[in-house]
């Protein structure tokens, strides 16, 4: 009897460990005196709601919504929110070589101060030193932020701009449409602007890719 209750303890213990290494670095919610704006809200409301529902939140979270707002809090809080590209760089090459525990910790580091983050994401979830729970929620998580983009503009001209908030997201939509850069430039239509990139497919045939930049225009970088 006593061995029965022990086996149960045990296996009681390993499920809570499951449990704990899937929701780590799940969420990364705004902490200390950082101030959230109203718009800013649903960031921080989402985080708390994927912290809780894991998996299960990310098809009711609006994703376009998500980055908007995260944008308007870093708006309020410039030097405690963001990452800038060079980090985002470093990262990506960091996946293709270094020790995956260290990229997992650099990974994490960036969702701290950065949820909308594709290339943290994208790093845990090809990341073989964390649990495979964990690497299909950033999985979830990577595809859901670059299809709020994708879908936000087929991109092929100023009137159909993928809409982004940084230019980390830029270079993360090129990877997903398996796009080389070849070149970029700013253009002005108005009062509006737009980064345009001369990319490149598999098969060598080039093509404009604009993406709609007035929401961080000027700032950040």
């Amino acid at each position: 009897m006593i061995r029965k209750w022990h086996g149960i303890a045990v296996l009681v213990v390993l499920l809570l460990l499951v449990g704990c290494s899937v929701n780590r670095g799940n969420t990364a919610l705004l902490r200390g005196k950082l101030v959230v704006p109203e718009e800013g809200t649903y960031y921080k409301k989402q985080l708390e709601a994927i912290e809780r529902d894991s998996l299960s939140a990310i098809p009711f979270t609006n994703w376009r919504q998500f980055r908007t707002a995260f944008f308007k809090c870093r708006l309020a809080n410039p030097s405690n929110l963001g990452v800038p590209i060079k980090t985002t760089l470093e990262l990506t090459k960091a996946a293709n070589g270094s020790y995956e525990a260290d990229v997992a910790k650099l990974a994490y580091d960036i969702l701290e101060r950065d949820y909308t983050s594709v290339a943290a994401h994208s790093a845990l979830s090809k990341n073989l030193s964390i649990h495979p729970k964990v690497r299909e929620f950033h999985a979830a998580v990577r595809e859901a932020l670059v299809k709020s983009i994708v879908n936000s503009g087929d991109g092929k001209s100023t009137e159909t701009a993928m809409y982004v908030i940084g230019v980390a997201e830029e270079y993360a939509t090129l990877e997903e449409l398996g796009l080389i850069q070849e070149s970029q430039r700013l253009e002005q239509k108005g009062n509006r602007h737009y980064d345009v990139f001369v990319a490149k497919d598999s098969t060598g045939e080039k093509r404009d890719v604009y993406f709609a930049v007035d929401e961080f225009y000027g700032m950040f970088y």
